[in-house]
């Protein structure tokens, strides 16, 4: 495959994937549980999520090859912790697609009735992954074009909301309350973690990147530091102006009703609209490079490694996982969807940081290779790090984990039995 992706594309993909519907959503709880100490808590998250995305940093400058996490995991740990990251990341990014378009014709409906319910809302969903299936099939360009776009366009109103916000902010409300405990700050806390997923994805395209060994560092870290700064500048807003969101279930929208006076609720909803959108291409892009390197590397079909003759895209691995996310989208509620993907891309931080060592080891540095401060301490700190998030995951969660390691061991075992018997 040709390398097409250049800094500014590789970090739109991780600010398309990190800026989603946590933002829309989160503020409210945040103002209830912490006051204006809830703009510290994005600050702090950002802070402990940074020897994680060194880490990836490192890693990305290391391996020059699309998959990201899988490549790390293969090289330290060998092919059966690397598999395993792989299919996780290929069967959650399904699920969550699915979820996810499913998610769209509910806020499409706000602005033509009647695309959100029955068939109909089916075949929006449809025809959103039709649509970004093409896109992909005929091309990068095409496909980090189309991501570019929707993470300038989500920006877009959230950066309008804070504009205006700003002018009626007040300092009276920037008060901390009386009586707040360390528990229920520290569940805030994890909960705000989990809105900075996404900047794992950066490096997944390396191997269609132009200079990997800077770009995917440079990327990695920017669409954190700046994801965080919006994500400060959003509570600020809403905790300055005394937004009344708490206990909203849309408290972005919400707040924009109240300071942009009756407009700014359509205003979020079409952000919100935007986000998923984006959010659904960011997968659409990615998914099928983690399904690639499986197929190329013998863990799956080799058919499915195939790159178009003329488009040098990814063709058949983006065909699949199309359609098996509309598959997945007559089964799955948007309303149903359990956060699938914490223990997924909590492994996938604490992986990283465990292989930081090893890649060390086993692969070259070149002049381009970015390789972190301090020795071996911040892969530590990204091993302590991603703990914590991992002893948070519900057993429910670590069920299905381990359920879907198992089922794609399976697969990949009777494959490669059938391919060694000559079948």
């Amino acid at each position: 495959m040709r390398r097409q992706l250049k800094l500014f594309d590789i970090l739109c993909i991780g600010v398309n994937a990190i800026v989603g519907s946590g933002i829309f959503l989160l503020p409210g709880r945040l103002l209830e549980g912490a006051g204006a100490l809830s703009i510290v808590l994005f600050l702090v998250c950002g802070v402990m999520l940074i020897p994680v995305g060194l880490c990836f940093a490192e890693a990305g400058s290391r391996v020059d090859r699309n998959g990201g996490p899988y490549n790390y995991a293969r090289i330290a740990f060998g092919d059966f912790v690397g598999f395993a990251l792989g299919w996780i990341a290929v069967v959650t990014a399904i699920f969550s697609y699915a979820a996810v378009a499913n998610g769209l014709p509910y806020y499409l409906g706000e602005f033509i009735p009647g695309t959100d319910k029955g068939a109909l809302a089916h075949v929006v969903s449809g025809l959103v992954i039709f649509f970004l299936m093409i896109l992909n099939v005929r091309g990068v360009r095409l496909g980090a074009n189309i991501i570019n776009f929707f993470t300038l366009s989500k920006l877009v109103p959230l950066l309008l909301f804070v504009a205006v916000g700003l002018f009626f902010i007040k300092p009276v409300h920037f008060t901390v309350p009386t009586g707040i405990s360390a528990a229920p700050v520290y569940g805030l806390l994890l909960a705000v973690v989990f809105t900075y997923q996404g900047f794992e994805v950066t490096p997944v395209p390396a191997g269609e990147t132009l200079n990997p060994a800077r770009t995917i560092p440079l990327a990695v870290m920017g669409s954190l530091i700046l994801s965080g700064i919006l994500y400060m500048v959003i509570q600020g807003v809403i905790v300055g102006t005394g937004a009344p969101v708490v206990g909203s279930e849309r408290p972005l929208a919400d707040a924009a009703d109240f300071v942009l006076k009756g407009w700014g609720g359509t205003l979020l909803a079409f952000g919100a609209l935007i986000s998923m959108t984006g959010y659904c291409a960011g997968i659409a892009f990615s998914a099928p490079r983690f399904l690639t390197v499986l197929c190329e590397d013998r863990f799956l079909p080799r058919a499915g490694a195939a790159i178009h003759s003329r488009f040098q895209t990814p063709y058949v691995a983006t065909i699949f996982i199309s359609v098996m996310a509309f598959v997945m989208t007559l089964f799955l509620d948007f309303e149903k969807l359990v956060d699938i993907s914490a223990l997924a891309v909590s492994s996938q931080f604490l992986v990283t940081a465990l292989a930081i060592p090893f890649l060390r080891k086993k692969t070259a540095v070149t002049d381009q290779t970015y390789v972190m401060p301090f020795g071996i301490i911040v892969p530590i700190l990204g091993v302590l790090v991603s703990l914590v998030f991992i002893f948070q995951i519900k057993a429910q969660e670590l069920i299905w984990f381990v359920a879907t390691i198992a089922i794609g061991v399976a697969v990949s075992y009777a494959y490669r039995l059938v391919r060694g018997r000559g079948g």
